[in-house]
């Protein structure tokens, strides 16, 4: 259903080839295997690029580092905290809990070692190289994170049986990871993948006239979604969207900023000259996917009965 699952199958690939060449049953055998094995996935993976994959484009986003990314995607896998030095913290110990598991495999003469350095490190760094876009985001390694932790559990199963120490550091470790997994859970229930319905009913419900005037300062990522969850705020209380270049004199009565799900949710400062907006009201959302919206107020228009910072 997404893409980053190709970087599972070329991993598989890998694998499944340097375990029929180990095995030396021929190079006609070793061919016909992976075609049985492969053939299929692979065709359906051509079939989708001729008829749609050709045709996409980067719609844009936030320019991010591929490290910083890809990085970020291994502190998840432990669930990272969201300060930036805890995010260093926890990816080194990602780092770590790597590097053991693929010296573990390495111990152990396992052929496996091939197909989590593949699946974990080789073909996603790989591919967001040659997906050549700046707009780069940790979910889009989730595939990785997945198979990295399959290869932490060898680890600590590793230790487990090395003793009453052993067995302390995995329980431990066991306790942290749910600690901190516990905690986004717990967001994500909160905030869920933004707060868009809700921010549509606060402006349609506290504004001055009918229908509530909105602008944005991203047409595709507030207007478009505006667009859908305006249309299930009561009828009495509808929400349009005015996009950029076709205000009213004055502005709009609201206006939506936005920042990423990994940057924190502080309102951006509109101050300055010509300014006719004040903040309200911060709708956050959950790391990892999802906007952080900020309404703000037009001083220009007469404020509606109830002061809306002060509205819930």
């Amino acid at each position: 259903s997404h893409l980053t699952f190709v970087s599972f199958l070329l991993a598989a690939f890998v694998w499944s080839a340097y375990r029929l060449v180990k095995d030396r049953s021929g190079w006609w055998k070793t061919a016909a295997a992976l075609a049985s094995c492969h053939a299929a996935p692979f065709a359906m993976l051509g079939l989708l690029y001729l008829i749609d994959l050709r045709y996409l484009e980067i719609g844009g986003g936030t320019l991010t580092n591929p490290l910083f990314a890809y990085g970020s995607a291994l502190a998840w896998t432990l669930g990272t905290p969201l300060s930036g030095s805890m995010v260093l913290v926890t990816c080194i110990l990602a780092v770590i809990g790597l590097d053991l598991g693929l010296r573990l495999l390495w111990r152990e003469n396992s052929d496996r070692l091939v197909f989590f350095a593949s699946a974990v490190v080789i073909f996603p760094v790989a591919l967001v190289v040659l997906h050549a876009s700046g707009a780069l985001y940790p979910r889009y390694f989730l595939i990785a994170i997945a198979f990295l932790l399959l290869l932490l559990s060898d680890v600590l199963g590793d230790l487990y049986h090395r003793g009453p120490g052993g067995k302390a550091v995995c329980v431990l470790a066991l306790l942290a990871f749910l600690a901190a997994n516990g905690c986004h859970i717990a967001t994500l229930l909160e905030n869920g993948r933004g707060q868009p319905r809700a921010a549509a009913r606060y402006m349609a419900c506290h504004a001055n006239r009918e229908p509530a005037t909105v602008g944005g300062d991203h047409d595709f990522r507030i207007g478009l979604v505006l667009q859908f969850y305006g249309a299930t705020t009561p009828d009495s209380e509808p929400v349009r969207y005015c996009r950029q270049g076709s205000w009213p004199p004055g502005g709009p009565e609201w206006l939506v900023c936005h920042k990423e799900s990994f940057e924190a949710p502080v309102p951006p400062s509109l101050e300055g000259p010509g300014n006719a907006y004040e903040f309200v009201k911060t709708f956050p959302t959950a790391p990892l996917s999802g906007l952080h919206w900020f309404v703000f107020h037009n001083r220009g228009w007469q404020t509606p009965p109830g002061n809306p910072s002060q509205a819930p």
